[in-house]
């Protein structure tokens, strides 16, 4: 079946497999319709940002930017630009981008490039999606990674978010701009109801202009299914079971 291709960045203190986990619900829901393919950033991660993944998750942890605290700077974004540039070229063809976090930042950053001075490392991927993604490291690039994308952009955050905050600077009005405000903080939640309407008609018009036909789902994705899926899994039972059998 024909599907949305995604590339997944992960953020700070993540490596593949926290992303993969934080997007099984989403996976297992768009299994018809979206391909998820995740990229691990460069810059190995020393320090613990948060106990809990480090108690549920094996190492190392990876980060997109590093920073030097004795000089006070961050560096790191280049290499990792380049990385995430040579994989969007030359994998096949991504419809668009998925980013938690830092690595929201350095997805704002290479839509931005040309302003930012780094014209080779550009991309122009056909709509994006930033989660929890501040516009921090204002030393390297100021605000010139900031808005006003030319793809169109899905915006979410949480309410109570410590880490990205400073959302009414982190989200551009102007442009093709889609948002969700969840009552969560510096996570992605597994959404139901209108958030969940809200990230699928994101997705179906990208999909509705590619492939003439509109994802449909026959089953309703309320509390209960969510519930299901947890629970299941928990179990480990998901990889081989069906959305209709949940």
């Amino acid at each position: 079946m024909s599907k949305l291709r995604v590339l997944c960045l992960h953020g700070v203190y993540n490596n593949i497999e926290v992303m993969k986990h934080q997007f099984a619900y989403y996976e297992y829901l768009f299994s018809d319709f979206i391909e998820f393919d995740y990229l691990q950033a460069p810059h190995e991660c020393d320090e613990v940002y948060d106990p809990k993944i480090a108690e549920k998750f094996d190492g190392p942890f990876y980060r997109w930017i590093k920073y030097d605290a004795k000089n006070d700077l961050w560096h790191g974004h280049i290499e990792s630009a380049m990385i995430i540039k040579d994989h969007f070229e030359n994998n096949g063809h991504y419809d668009g981008i998925i980013a938690f976090s830092q690595g929201g930042y350095m997805t704002r950053t290479m839509l931005k490039a040309v302003e930012c001075g780094l014209p080779d490392l550009q991309i122009n991927p056909g709509f994006v999606v930033l989660i929890g993604s501040p516009i921090p490291h204002d030393n390297v690039f100021g605000d010139l990674n900031a808005g006003d994308y030319k793809c169109p952009v899905l915006y979410i955050f949480g309410e109570h978010d410590e880490i990205a905050n400073a959302q009414k600077r982190a989200i551009c009005p102007r442009g093709d701009t889609t948002t969700i405000i969840h009552e969560k903080g510096h996570v992605m939640p597994k959404f139901t109801g209108e958030h969940m309407d809200t990230f699928i008609n994101f997705f179906n018009r990208f999909y509705e202009e590619k492939f003439d036909k509109p994802m449909t789902f026959d089953f309703s994705i309320d509390e209960e299914f969510k519930q299901n899926f947890i629970e299941n899994n928990k179990k480990g039972i998901l990889k081989n079971s069906s959305l209709h059998k949940i």
